[in-house]
């Protein structure tokens, strides 16, 4: 009788272990903290770690964004050119956030005479 209930015991366990690797592998974890501003798979898709392998295989599950540290590329015309000086104060307005403005700040600028030499 021991005999037979040890054995049960290491059969559940070994349930038990199948079902947390189980959970492992269908957990998704970001390199970093963001906004999710598109998801790229469905429930029951086939996923993969290292990128697409397979013919119905996806890459990516979500597109994962760091609002922190985005950088935006704006075309100026000539008679605004003056106000973009390095360091200088912007508001942002993202079609996503329209009623929010966010803080940033003018990185590198340049006139496109100067930038493409």
């Amino acid at each position: 009788m021991l005999v037979s209930a040890q054995a049960s015991l290491e059969t559940d366990k070994t349930a038990i272990r199948e079902v947390e690797v189980l959970i492992e592998k269908s957990s998704v974890f970001a390199p970093f903290d963001g906004v999710i501003t598109r998801k790229n798979a469905e429930i029951g898709e086939v996923v993969s770690a290292i990128g697409a392998t397979g013919p119905n295989a996806r890459g990516a599950v979500a597109t994962l964004v760091d609002f922190s540290t985005l950088e935006v590329q704006v075309k100026l015309s000539q008679t605004s050119l003056g106000a973009a000086r390095d360091d200088a104060p912007v508001l942002i307005y993202l079609d996503a956030y329209a009623e929010q403005a966010r803080s940033a700040c003018c990185w590198q600028s340049a006139t496109p005479a100067l930038r493409w030499c």
